[in-house]
Protein backbone atom coordinates (compact mmCIF):
# COMPACT_ATOMS: atom_id res chain seq x y z
CA UNK A 1 0.00 0.00 0.00
CA UNK A 2 1.37 3.39 -0.98
CA UNK A 3 1.60 6.51 1.16
CA UNK A 4 -1.48 8.09 -0.40
CA UNK A 5 -3.59 5.01 0.22
CA UNK A 6 -2.40 4.78 3.83
CA UNK A 7 -3.29 8.43 4.48
CA UNK A 8 -6.70 8.04 2.83
CA UNK A 9 -7.57 4.95 4.88
CA UNK A 10 -6.43 6.64 8.09
CA UNK A 11 -8.52 9.72 7.34
CA UNK A 12 -11.57 7.56 6.59
CA UNK A 13 -11.18 5.81 9.94
CA UNK A 14 -10.89 9.13 11.81
CA UNK A 15 -13.64 11.23 10.24
CA UNK A 16 -14.49 14.49 12.02
CA UNK A 17 -11.30 14.37 14.08
CA UNK A 18 -8.41 16.81 13.98
CA UNK A 19 -5.25 15.03 12.87
CA UNK A 20 -1.80 16.58 13.14
CA UNK A 21 0.52 16.55 10.14
CA UNK A 22 3.18 14.68 12.12
CA UNK A 23 0.71 11.89 12.81
CA UNK A 24 0.09 11.51 9.08
CA UNK A 25 3.84 11.43 8.47
CA UNK A 26 4.15 8.48 10.86
CA UNK A 27 1.29 6.65 9.17
CA UNK A 28 2.47 7.20 5.60
CA UNK A 29 6.23 7.00 6.23
CA UNK A 30 6.53 10.00 3.88
CA UNK A 31 7.79 13.51 4.57
CA UNK A 32 5.67 15.22 1.94
CA UNK A 33 2.24 14.73 3.46
CA UNK A 34 0.98 18.19 2.36
CA UNK A 35 1.45 17.07 -1.26
CA UNK A 36 -0.49 13.88 -0.54
CA UNK A 37 -3.33 15.84 1.07
CA UNK A 38 -3.49 18.24 -1.90
CA UNK A 39 -3.64 15.31 -4.31
CA UNK A 40 -6.47 13.70 -2.33
CA UNK A 41 -8.41 16.98 -2.29
CA UNK A 42 -8.06 17.35 -6.06
CA UNK A 43 -9.31 13.81 -6.60
CA UNK A 44 -12.35 14.57 -4.47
Amino acid sequence: MGAKEKVLEYLKQHLNKWIHNQELRKISMANDTPRIIRALRQEG
